[in-house]
């Protein structure tokens, strides 16, 4: 998007048929300036040009931008500041190239340069400008002009003739001794025909290369002059404009390459100062985006010719009083003018309209008096013209030119069943019939319908639904293939093909005479009427409901005479004061555009709109096409008070930004060069704006205090007519949060944080393994050391005991020491186990005690059930939590053993929903727990079972015996398993 601004260096044109062109004139200042569509930027030495003389000005499809000046070849650099804007070439030595002249790139992307002496050439894949090799060049020979035709021939224009050199290498100079009119060639141009047209100091000249011969060969010059229509000899510049015209600038203004014709044999037309040029020595031509022609002068700074303006076209361009427009089924846009009680026919080719005479009728004079839809071409290619004696129909003809002279086929008249044969309107429906509405004397006004499958004409009458002398003024057709039908004396009536018949609505519901319909692109039925303009959404609807408008709601007259539709869907309406153009739904008067005769509209009731194959939209004589809406850009970019480097050019979008501030201030402008233009912006924030700002004219928006986060601007522009631009400027941009919420800082406190965890977690498995490791050494001790010393004290006194020496009465406290020596080995080895981090596992639990319980009670013969569904082997268990639930179980056998002289023991040990229950159940002689549970050892078990967080009950009775059931949680978070 950075071709839209318009540099002053290089200026551009359009042609207006009109007899005083919308020109705008501009003054710019010394050096290079570029024009933003508000106001021109200009840089000069201070900005780091060598010279304030500007010869040429280019771009590359690179995007470099190169500069010719009185100092030097330099490169524009657009997003650089102070004198690093532009980068200069040496003038001498390796790599250097000298002041240019002409600047000038070709179709391959290479960059060529005329200078005093010589051509340069900078390829396109190369970084330095090499001298191309001419021969019999002069030292003082200027090159000012430079071309590179379809051919890949080279041609140079210089101040001593014109250089030829053939990609072969062969070459030839160009003088007056070969036909040119002067040896100063001032500019050079290929046209889209491929003819080569050569700007001097004393005339224009064109080559016709496909006529060309090689360079040994003497060529054919056509020679133009002032004769010929230019204004002036001397050919200051040349231009092709995107529409294919040729303009010339000389020291006396500019002309426009036009098509001779027998009455004229000039071929270019002149604009001078009487049209408005405000100098008269032209050196530059150029075209915008926007179709504009803009005139580089002389000192008197810069011209704009308007692309928008109206296009007149009158009897000098072959139009007189038009009755009708319409296109061909080639495209051709056709004219029917009506000079007397004669109907002629035109053809417009682009530029002016030529006349194409059927095979009138002798027997025909009047040709009627209507306007409108008077001709059509069907689809079987057939010419359908109304005369005021009947209706007349050609032969098919692929071509408009193939009419010229060609009489009708037929002649329908009131002989055929017509009404009348004062035919004022005719239309060809979806099924290919031709509607004929007639008007005249002794009740001639009528409708009737030609059938394409019967080949035959009827006539609707009274008993169809239509009111008496109906006199159609306009016909449409909706998308359910109803037929409207307009009538001369007020009201509208719809035809249903399926029932044959008509619904009328009255003069009174219509609010006056309808003067015209149309069926627009989205199905919608506009109606044209003297007091306003209405449309129906749905016309296929039972009822149709009509939604009137008039100059209460911005219509600039209640009179419209004409509808058309351009290609964007916005509707035109010819009304008594203008054309009104407006897009359906937008509402509001401000939504309407109205052009008067100051937008160059002629002047008189406008009765007629059309719109052609190119989108092209005229009204009663051609006028001009809507153009595109303008486009936006971003023009600077500031962040905390400080400017953000942004391209000069402007750009359409900017992404990736990171700001660590705000406010942000963005600056914006449209481009559109259309006279008398007003554009507004509307802007939004996406993320904080739900829709669009409400327009304004200001240029730039202020957020003063954004939150940290991402953000989406777009800005569009809205031209006066409503349109918005096609795709609206953005800026992408993200405000970094302060230091303790950046992505950096969090990051750094969560690792942080998993490297405190980490290391806490190493610290807690280190010191659980420190503690494993000293269990591991204490239950080895205690087995190894005391243990062993307890086995041996038991073992003496049992010893001393079988000795004869021992006395009686000592026998007795050595077998106490052995008792107590063996209870402490046994109680040693519960310890043992307890605390050796081997045995942390409740299935190890569940091994021990099933161990003790059967080596307790088998050996009394007692019967022994031990039941567990446990499967959890590898479930940790701390040391406290296995030896409190092994004491209560030991504690348990014991007591079964001393006091219940029971013969069967059940043990039921089993894991339930998170919990371990434990039941030790006997068929003893029982106890009342009421009396005997007041012992130690009962307390003691349920101490222990509370410091597992558990609950331990007791069921006993007399001869029935007892019942001791433990409930413990499992839960590696519980205390008692740690």
């Amino acid at each position: 998007m950075k071709k839209l601004p318009l540099w002053a260096a290089v200026l551009s044109c359009f042609l207006l048929h009109a007899s005083r062109l919308p020109i705008r004139t501009y003054t710019t200042a010394e050096g290079l300036s570029r024009f933003d569509g508000y106001r021109f930027a200009n840089y000069g030495t201070e900005q780091g040009l060598p010279s304030n003389f500007i010869s040429d000005f280019i771009e590359t499809p690179s995007g470099d931008y190169w500069v010719a000046t009185g100092g030097g070849l330099c490169r524009f650099d657009p997003v650089g500041s102070g004198q690093s804007r532009f980068h200069c070439l040496p003038t001498t030595g390796d790599g250097g190239i000298p002041p240019p002249l002409a600047l000038y790139r070709d179709r391959d992307g290479n960059l060529w340069s005329g200078v005093s002496g010589g051509v340069f050439k900078r390829a396109a894949n190369d970084s330095q400008f090499k001298r191309v090799d001419l021969r019999d060049v002069r030292s003082d020979s200027g090159f000012e002009a430079l071309l590179v035709d379809r051919h890949g021939t080279l041609w140079a224009g210089s101040s001593n003739g014109l250089y030829r050199r053939d990609p072969d290498g062969a070459e030839r100079r160009y003088t007056s001794a070969d036909g040119l009119p002067n040896d100063y060639i001032m500019a050079l141009v290929e046209d889209r025909a491929g003819h080569l047209w050569i700007g001097t100091r004393a005339g224009l000249v064109r080559l016709d290369q496909s006529m060309a011969p090689g360079p040994s060969l003497k060529p054919r010059f056509t020679v133009y002059s002032v004769k010929d229509g230019l204004p002036a000899p001397r050919i200051e510049s040349l231009l092709e404009s995107s529409g294919g015209t040729l303009w010339v600038g000389t020291n006396e203004c500019i002309a426009e390459h036009v098509a001779s014709s027998p009455g004229d044999p000039r071929e270019f037309r002149s604009f001078t100062l009487a049209q408005g040029l405000s100098a008269r020595s032209v050196g530059a031509l150029a075209e915008d985006r926007d179709g504009n022609l803009w005139i580089g002068t002389f000192g008197s700074g810069a011209m704009k010719v308007a692309h928008s303006g109206f296009l007149i076209y009158s009897e000098a361009d072959g139009l007189d009083f038009v009755r009708s427009l319409v296109q061909s089924r080639d495209g051709t846009l056709c004219a029917f003018i009506r000079r007397g009680s004669r109907l002629h026919m035109a053809r417009f080719d682009g530029r002016r309209f030529f006349p194409v005479e059927p095979g009138w009728p002798k027997g025909i004079s009047d040709y009627g008096w209507g306007w409108g839809q008077i001709a059509l071409q069907d689809e079987n290619s057939e010419w359908w013209i109304a005369t005021g004696e009947g209706l007349l129909r050609f032969p098919p003809v692929a071509r408009v030119d193939d009419l010229v002279g060609k009489p009708p086929q037929a002649i329908y008249t009131t002989h055929d069943g017509l009404p009348g044969n004062g035919i004022f309107r005719i239309y060809e429906d979806s099924h290919r019939d031709i509607w004929i509405g007639t008007i005249g004397l002794n009740h001639q006004d009528g409708l009737a319908r030609w059938c394409r499958s019967t080949g035959k004409v009827t006539t609707f009458s009274q008993d169809s639904g239509l009111p008496g002398d109906p006199a159609p003024t306009a016909f449409a057709e909706d998308r359910g293939g109803n037929v409207w039908i307009g009538l001369f004396h007020g009201g509208l009536a719809r035809y249903c093909r399926s029932t044959g018949r008509f619904t009328t609505f009255t003069a009174n519901q219509m609010h006056g005479g309808v003067r015209t319909l149309m069926t627009d692109s989205a199905g919608r039925l506009w109606i044209g009427a003297s007091c306003g303009l209405a449309h129906v959404d749905d016309p296929v609807s039972e009822p149709p409901r009509l939604i009137w408008q008039s100059s209460a709601e911005g219509l600039s007259s209640n009179y419209i005479a004409a509808l058309t539709e351009d290609n964007r869907g916005r509707i035109y309406a010819a009304t008594g004061r203008g054309v009104d153009r407006f897009e359906p739904g937008a509402g509001g008067a401000g939504a309407m555009r109205h052009y008067t005769t100051a937008d160059g509209i002629p002047p008189g009731e406008l009765e007629l709109a059309v719109r052609d194959r190119h989108g092209l939209v005229w009204f009663g004589t051609p006028l001009g096409a809507a153009r595109p809406p303008p486009p936006v850009l971003l023009t600077a970019l500031n962040v905390g008070g400080i400017p953000h480097p942004i391209s000069d050019l402007g750009e359409s979008g900017i992404t990736g930004l990171r700001l660590k501030q705000t406010p942000v201030r963005v600056d914006f402008v449209g481009i559109d060069y259309s006279p008398g233009e007003t554009l507004r912006y509307q802007y939004r924030l996406e993320g904080t704006d739900l829709a669009w700002s409400p327009p304004t004219d200001q240029r730039s928006v202020v957020y003063a205090n954004l939150a940290s986060g991402s953000y989406h601007f777009l800005v569009r522009a809205v031209a006066s007519d409503g349109a918005v631009s096609p795709q609206p400027a953005s800026l992408s941009f993200t405000i970094l949060p302060p230091l303790w919420r950046s992505w950096w800082f969090l990051t750094a406190c969560a690792l942080a944080t998993l490297l405190i965890a980490v290391g806490l977690h190493r610290y807690r498995l280190a010191q659980l393994l420190a503690v494993a490791n000293v269990r591991t050494r204490i239950a080895t001790d205690l087995h190894d050391d005391i243990g062993a010393s307890l086995s041996q004290i038991a073992i003496l006194s049992e010893v001393a005991q079988r000795t004869g020496t021992v006395d009686e009465p000592a026998r007795i406290p050595l077998a106490e020491i052995a008792g107590i020596s063996r209870e402490l080995i046994d109680s040693m080895s519960d310890i043992v186990w307890a605390i050796n981090p081997v045995h942390d596992s409740l299935g190890n639990l569940v091994y021990r005690m099933r161990r003790f319980a059967t080596d307790m009670l088998v050996t009394r013969q007692i019967v022994l059930h031990f039941r567990s569904t446990i499967t959890d082997h590898d479930l940790r268990v701390g040391a406290n939590a296995r030896r409190e639930l092994y004491l209560i179980f030991k504690e348990a056998i014991h007591n079964i053993l001393r006091h219940s002289g029971a013969g069967q023991v059940e043990v039921d040990l089993h894991r339930v929903d998170g919990a371990l229950t434990l039941s030790v159940s006997d068929n003893g002689k029982g106890f009342d727990p009421a009396v005997v549970c007041k012992g130690r050892g009962l307390t003691h078990m349920r101490k222990r079972a509370t410091a597992l967080g558990g609950k331990l009950s007791l069921e006993a009775a007399p001869d029935r015996g007892a019942c001791i059931r433990l409930v413990a949680p499992i839960d590696s978070r519980k205390p008692w398993q740690r």
